[in-house]
């Protein structure tokens, strides 16, 4: 069954692109059937910046109680939808349901990790600056803040960095990766029902055309990426000459695991199989190398081979 495409969220509402190209999210596991198409253009960022950048000041000077609200909201809806939203992230980024119920989960667990934990790490706090001399640091929101997604995590990743940034008073435009553009729909969804005033989160969906005119915008605060190396590289330099712009880029990772010679191999062996080979081994942080003690290296591949060897492809 296709997924009906709603547009652009813009200001409070989807509006739908009166021109642009084609973008087609396809199943990895069923090829033949679409999940949906829709239209995308780069010309609806100016609107997106705009209204994100008009909505800055009175999200800001909200009460922090009032954003925690909004945002519980949000992770109240999120567990609602969580079947739907679940399925909708196997077919588009072509990972297990149970893998895909558990990165769910752990956006609405997000939510309640930020409000406790992280805000913690933003406290006011006073220093000694000189002799007699007392200090005081604060923090501050920044502006508009670009968040654009990566396809293996489409929904925990891009909520890591736009949860935190709405809690502590910034505004948002996302750009989900146009191999996952519904699996952001349904994020956007959550947040118009969750009751976010107009403006403070944005949804942009299209390519690279949309993320290098959101990256290079002059009314972007800074810019929160998940992706591959090559892009994270593209938009350093596309921002040399915008050094006051926030970078917050993650990237590739090349991850070892290390045996030694008194590890329990059962647990070593089952451990490593998951962080190898979870979504299919498209993560950051899996892992790509293991080092052994010469000691246990027979007997642990004789374990870690046997688990690979029963892996199954699918649903």
């Amino acid at each position: 069954m296709s997924v009906p495409f709603k547009g652009n969220y813009i200001a409070g509402r989807f509006v739908r692109p009166s021109k642009g190209v084609e973008l087609i999210s396809e199943d990895p596991g069923d090829l033949l059937e679409p999940i949906g198409r829709m239209i995308v253009s780069a010309d609806p960022v100016e609107e997106a910046v705009s209204r994100a950048a008009k909505a800055f000041p009175k999200w800001s000077a909200v009460p922090l109680e009032k954003r925690i609200a909004r945002m519980r909201a949000f992770r109240h809806l999120l567990r609602q939808r969580e079947k739907p939203l679940s399925h909708l992230v196997v077919r588009e980024a072509g990972k297990p349901l149970s893998e895909a119920t558990r990165e769910v989960q752990r956006l609405g667990d997000k939510v309640e990790e930020m409000i406790t934990l992280g805000l913690k790490l933003i406290r006011p706090f006073s220093v000694r600056v000189g002799r007699g001399v007392q200090g005081e640091c604060r923090w501050r929101p920044l502006g508009v803040l670009v968040v654009i997604g990566p396809f293996n995590f489409p929904a925990h990743t891009p909520g890591s960095h736009f949860i935190p940034a709405l809690l502590t008073g910034n505004t948002v435009v996302f750009k989900p990766s146009e191999y996952t553009p519904f699996v952001g729909q349904a994020l956007a969804e959550c947040m118009a029902a969750a009751g976010f005033p107009p403006g403070v989160f944005n949804l942009i969906q299209g390519g690279p055309e949309v993320g290098v005119r959101l990256v290079e915008h002059p009314g972007i605060a800074g810019v929160l990426f998940t992706g591959s190396t090559a892009a994270g590289q593209a938009i350093k330099e596309a921002t040399l000459q915008q050094p006051q712009k926030c970078l917050a880029l993650e990237m590739g990772g090349k991850n070892a695991a290390l045996v030694l010679s008194d590890a329990d191999l059962d647990l070593a062996a089952r451990e490593i199989a998951v962080a190898a080979f979870s979504m299919a081994g498209q993560r950051c942080n899996a892992t790509s190398r293991i080092l052994l003690n010469r000691r246990v290296a027979k007997p642990f591949l004789s374990r870690f081979l046997e688990l690979v060897d029963r892996i199954k492809v699918g649903y």
